[in-house]
C-alpha cells in the first residue's frame, strides 16, 4: 500500500500536536511519555522518501514545523531539568543547615 502526501502530512500534523501537548504538560509541571515519538517521526521520514519528489518536497514546511516543536520541546524539557536541579540543590542546603542546628540526644 502507498501512502500519499495527504495521509504523511495528517501523521506529521498528529505528531506535531503530541509534541505540542507534551511541552504544555512540561509547563504544567506534569510527567510526560515520549515513548515511540522517535520511531512515529522515523515511519513518516520513510514513507515520504517513497513519494515522488515533488509531492515529498510539498511535505518540507510540514517537517520544518515539527522539527521546530521538538527543538522548542528540547528546551522545555532542558529548563524543567534545570528547575528540577535547583530545587534539589535548595533541599539538600535546607537539610545540611537542618542537621547542623540538630542536637542529638546521647543516650
Amino acid at each position: 500500500m502507498s501512502t500519499t502526501a495527504t495521509e504523511i502530512a495528517g501523521i506529521l500534523a498528529e505528531l506535531q500536536e503530541r509534541v505540542t501537548r507534551a511541552r504544555a504538560d512540561i509547563s504544567d509541571g506534569l510527567e510526560v511519555s515520549l515513548d515511540g515519538l522517535d520511531a512515529a517521526v522515523s515511519e513518516a521520514c520513510k514513507r515520504a522518501t517513497s513519494l515522488p519528489a515533488g509531492d515529498a518536497r510539498e511535505l518540507s514546511p510540514a517537517f520544518v514545523k515539527l522539527l521546530e516543536e521538538v527543538d522548542a520541546l528540547a528546551v522545555s524539557l532542558a529548563e524543567r531539568r534545570d528547575s528540577i536541579s535547583a530545587e534539589m540543590d535548595q533541599y539538600r542546603s535546607r537539610t545540611h543547615a537542618m542537621k547542623a542546628y540538630t542536637t542529638r540526644s546521647l543516650s
